[in-house]
């Protein structure tokens, strides 16, 4: 039994959530969500080894709220109330280079 097009819409969006915000800015060692849907071609092993049960099929109230808790997290984290331990130097640049004179300046906020 399926759980519904939109409910599986949604699933790849909280992997891509984990991954852009629990692996990649919050560095945390299981960053995905159980329900998450990867790509079809990712090895179902590898998809468990992550964490993600590639026999769910969860209820769209179950990824609604898990998505609604994802939103937040990003939502924290670009309005300050969330603040990462960043592991390079993004403190440097508070503000993106927008001007081609500044673009000398771009060096010293490159990523360590």
């Amino acid at each position: 039994m399926t759980s519904g097009p939109f409910v599986e819409k949604l699933r790849p969006l909280v992997v891509a959530t984990d991954a852009w915000v629990g692996r990649t800015i919050l560095d945390e060692p299981m960053p995905y969500y159980r329900l998450g849907l990867l790509h079809p071609a990712y090895p179902p092993a590898d998809a468990t080894a992550v964490g993600i049960d590639v026999d769910a099929c969860p209820s769209l109230a179950e990824v609604l709220e898990v998505r609604e808790n994802r939103m937040a997290l990003v939502r924290g984290i670009l309005d300050g109330s969330t603040t990462p331990d960043w592991n390079w130097s993004a403190r440097a640049c508070p503000r993106p280079v927008t001007r081609r004179k500044h673009a000398r300046s771009a060096a010293a906020c490159a990523w360590s």
